[in-house]
Parts: structure tokens; C-alpha cells; sequence
């Protein structure tokens, strides 16, 4: 992540460097007269400038930084680096014509004259142009301003976000509702559809009820709900794997012990951790789901009651996309255990190894379960209505066990 800069308590900068194995991020940082400037930059990338007075107003510190005196600021200063001998270093404020400005001392900083009288009021512009020996230009360019009620503050919702978040909290919290939503969805489906059948719904649920009974999704749950093995398996798989351990195998260097979503356990002592709640989260919102959505997918499209209005064609492609990039991510969960905890790891996983055998079994025996009429019912049927009204269609089995009306 690059310019992950966030302020907190109005003067505490937050400045997070993007890291040096994979990008070769540095920051080169000074302090001048009691200013504080950085840059961040790339290995070999030259010539490296870093203006330090004015600085740069998007990071002005009101309460930890000097007053913007313009006695104090006689010239421009510019640290100026570079694998060759520098050639030139312009100085230009708003469109003014650009200045020279001269090295200090024979080291990296160089000066050159202004008049900040001028620029006692207002938002400005500095430019620096830097040219080195080899015709390599870096041009740098930031506002400043000498008056600090004018100052604007830099402002990123994505860094704020990111980096004024406990990611702790975080991810509690997105453990919890991934658990709840995993656990309850089903056996919520089944209580409404009772319901609905026995109708001790409201009015108005009973209405949304109905609208949902005509949607593809609500129907493929309800298929799972209906299926006593998938049902359990798919509300009782959660449970295990918030309470019980994802993992056994060498967590560190000749020790052995077990992950679980709320820690590790090594060596008979506790080890808290959060990124299981991660883990668990991502589980629980695109593998679990991709399995009990390709369960109820077979089996709506077995039943012969099946609404004409869904175009099975494109469901087929739809689970078969949401199977293969939920099967991608849990093969890139089994890689990552073993490359972490060891070939113990990867065979001992509940977590991720052993959900290919049973979402796949699971997969295998949606072929051949048998849906309970009660439930197929209710695509035959508005339960909501009063028979006293009008005339109910009945569901009878025939001696195959398939569904017909009679009037």
C-alpha cells in the first residue's frame, strides 16, 4: 500500500512505509530549523529531492512545530541527491520565473534567495527541478503557506480508514457475524418456511415471504434446509470450526501445537491471535457459501417443480464460477498452512484440507437426496391464503414419490 499516511489527535502523524523486500521502498526524513519533512522513494531512483523549507503544508504540526516566522525563512532550502554530479537545482514559486539556487558547503543542501513578505498570506506553489549530470530531471512540487490558519491538511479516506481502525475490533466483529450468519441461515430458513406452511406468520411477513419464495436463491436454501444431512452439515461445520482447531502441526521451530479461530495453543500456554478471525470470516463468506449454493443448486434442478422463470443455463455457469474461485481460495489457504505449520499442518486441517472431501461429499449426495414434499409444496401452493376464499391446489405423492396435483 503506498501513501498510507493518516493524522491522529489533529498533530500525531501516522506515516506507514511501503515495504523494502518486495518494492524497495525507503523515506528519506530531515528536520530543518524544527521542521519535519520526508519523502518516500524507490531504490536507484535518481536525483532524489526533498524541499525542507517551506515545507510542505499538507503536514504542517500547528502545536509541535515553530510559527511560520518569514524572518526566519531568507531562502528556499532543497536536499538534493543523486549517483551523478548535479547540474542544476530551479526553484519556482507559483509562475514566477524560476531561480538558481547554490549549493551549501559542498553537501546535499542547496539554497537560493526569495522574499517570503510576499508570501505572508495565501495557498503557494514550489516547484524544484532537478537535473543531474547523466540528464536525469526529477521535478518535485508541493504547496506551502506561511500562515497556518490557511493550511489544508492532506486527507485519504482509504489510509484514514486503515490505519485509524483497531483491526482487532475488526475483525471480532466480522468473526461473530460470519458465525451467526453461517449458523443461523438455514435453520432460520426452515422455521420460516414452517411457519409459512402452518400459516402463523403476519400478513406482512407472510407478503415477503411469498416474494422471496419466487426468488432462485431463497429456493436452493430451502432445498438445503429440507435435506436433513446437508442441514446439519452445513449448520454444524461453523460451529466446529469457531470453538474447535483448524490446524495441528509444527507451530514453531520444534514444538507442536493447534490454531484455533481465537488463538494457538503451544506448549500448554495460550497464544491470542486475530488473524484467525480473518481467516474464518473469508471461510464463511466465499467458500461455505459457494458449497451450500452449489448443494441447493442441484437439487433445485433435479426437482421437477422447479420455476420455469430461472434460467438454469446461466445458474449452471454461476455456481460453477462461485466453485471454482472458492476452491482457488481454498487451495491458497491449504499451500499457505503447509508452507507455515508443515506437512502435519496441511493433513491435519480442518479448516482447509478436509473441507475439499466434505464439501465435495457434500456436492456427491445432493444427487441423491430426496426433498420433502412439505417443502416443495410451497412453490405448489400460497399457504398465506385462507381456503375459505379460494380453492387450494393439493399435493399428493404417487407411488414413485414424485409430486402431482390434484384440483
Amino acid at each position: 500500500m503506498h501513501t498510507m499516511y493518516s493524522l491522529h489527535g489533529g498533530d500525531n502523524l501516522e506515516l506507514e512505509l511501503v515495504d523494502w523486500k518486495s518494492n524497495r521502498g525507503y523515506r528519506l526524513l530531515a528536520v530543518d530549523q524544527g521542521f519535519i519533512s520526508f519523502t518516500d522513494l524507490r531504490f536507484n531512483q535518481w536525483p532524489v529531492v526533498l524541499p525542507t523549507i517551506p515545507k510542505n503544508s499538507e503536514f504542517l504540526l500547528d502545536s509541535k512545530e515553530l510559527s511560520l516566522n518569514p524572518e526566519m525563512f531568507n531562502s528556499v532550502r532543497v536536499l538534493v541527491f543523486s549517483d551523478a554530479r548535479i547540474k542544476t537545482v530551479l526553484t519556482q514559486i507559483n509562475e514566477e520565473t524560476p531561480s538558481q539556487a547554490q549549493q551549501v558547503e559542498d553537501g546535499p543542501l542547496y539554497s537560493s534567495k526569495w522574499n517570503p513578505e510576499n508570501y505572508k498570506t495565501g495557498l503557494h506553489r514550489l516547484t524544484v527541478t532537478v537535473t543531474d549530470a547523466r540528464n536525469r530531471t526529477e521535478v518535485v512540487q508541493h504547496s506551502f503557506t506561511l500562515d497556518k490558519t490557511e493550511t489544508r491538511r492532506f486527507s485519504r479516506f482509504f489510509s484514514n480508514l486503515v490505519l485509524n481502525s483497531s483491526f482487532s475490533t475488526l475483525f471480532q466483529v466480522l468473526f461473530v457475524l460470519s458465525a451467526l450468519g453461517a449458523v443461523t441461515s438455514l435453520p432460520l430458513v426452515r422455521l420460516i418456511s414452517n411457519l409459512f406452511i402452518q400459516r402463523r406468520l403476519p400478513s406482512l411477513l407472510s407478503k415477503l415471504v411469498t416474494s422471496l419464495i419466487k426468488s432462485c436463491l431463497f429456493r436452493k436454501l430451502l432445498y438445503v434446509s429440507s435435506s436433513r444431512l446437508c442441514f446439519y452439515f452445513f449448520t454444524l461445520y461453523p460451529v466446529y470450526l469457531a470453538v474447535g482447531p483448524w490446524v495441528v502441526g509444527s507451530i514453531i521451530e520444534s514444538e507442536y501445537g493447534a490454531i484455533f479461530a481465537w488463538g494457538a495453543l503451544v506448549e500448554d500456554k495460550f497464544v491470542p491471535a486475530q488473524v484467525g478471525f480473518l481467516y474464518y470470516f473469508l471461510q464463511f463468506l466465499i467458500i461455505h457459501p459457494g458449497a451450500v449454493l452449489a448443494c441447493g443448486h442441484i437439487i433445485d434442478s433435479r426437482n421437477r417443480l422447479a420455476d420455469s422463470r430461472c434460467w438454469f443455463g446461466f445458474q449452471h455457469c454461476s455456481v460453477f464460477s462461485i466453485l471454482l474461485v472458492a476452491g482457488a481460495l481454498s487451495i491458497l489457504f491449504s499451500i499457505s498452512f503447509w508452507l507455515q505449520f508443515g506437512p502435519l499442518g496441511f493433513f491435519v486441517g480442518p479448516l482447509c484440507t478436509w473441507s475439499y472431501p466434505l464439501y465435495g461429499l457434500m456436492i456427491f449426495l445432493s444427487f441423491r437426496v430426496e426433498v420433502p414434499s412439505k417443502y416443495s409444496g410451497l412453490y405448489l401452493t400460497d399457504p398465506g391464503k385462507k381456503t375459505d376464499d379460494i380453492c387450494l391446489e393439493e399435493e399428493e405423492e404417487d407411488e414413485e414419490g414424485h409430486l402431482r396435483r390434484d384440483p
